[in-house]
């Protein structure tokens, strides 16, 4: 075979693998999560501490209300498929993936209440990227990709839980 030949075989063979690995790359999946087997990992426990955290929309106070600190806000938590310690070399589970952006969005929501004072998170809710907010109390969106999960979680910080529903 003559050497032009090979090389736009060479070529297109490349080209072919880096559409392919591409396609891969774009991995995308939806799952949705039960809040409370979240919030029972050791992990979630420990990152919240003795910080009272509500979910759903119905337990934070209305607008305006005294007892809040800010506008509600948005952290997004992520997760590696390799886990914590990449020297590991494993793969973890959607499900172990999911839960890990959750801690991290939790951390982030623990953060910004102890920066700002506040007493509680309240009236979290799931808020994926400008999707539909899940607010129920009971479940999170996360989205799966090949490398990575992300969970987006929206709250309201207040001084006390005087005046918030329970």
């Amino acid at each position: 075979m003559n050497q032009p030949a090979s090389l736009v075989r060479a070529t297109l063979v490349g080209l072919s693998a880096l559409v392919l690995a591409s396609f891969a790359q774009a991995r995308n999946e939806t799952f949705m999560q039960p809040v409370a087997a979240a919030l029972h990992k050791s992990y979630s426990r420990e990152v919240v501490g003795d910080l009272p955290i509500l979910w759903g929309v119905a337990t934070a106070p209305q607008a305006g209300a005294p007892e809040l600190i800010g506008t509600p806000f948005i952290v997004e938590g992520s997760g590696s498929a390799t886990g914590d310690d990449p020297r590991k070399h494993e793969t973890l589970s959607d499900e172990a993936v999911c839960n890990h952006a959750f801690k991290s969005a939790l951390a982030k929501l623990v953060d910004a209440a102890r920066d700002a004072h506040a007493g509680a998170v309240v009236g979290v809710v799931s808020a994926y990227k400008g999707s539909t907010a899940i607010d129920d109390g009971k479940t999170f969106e996360c989205h799966a990709g090949v490398a990575w999960s992300h969970v987006f979680l929206r709250a309201q910080l207040v001084k006390s839980l005087e005046g918030t529903a329970r």
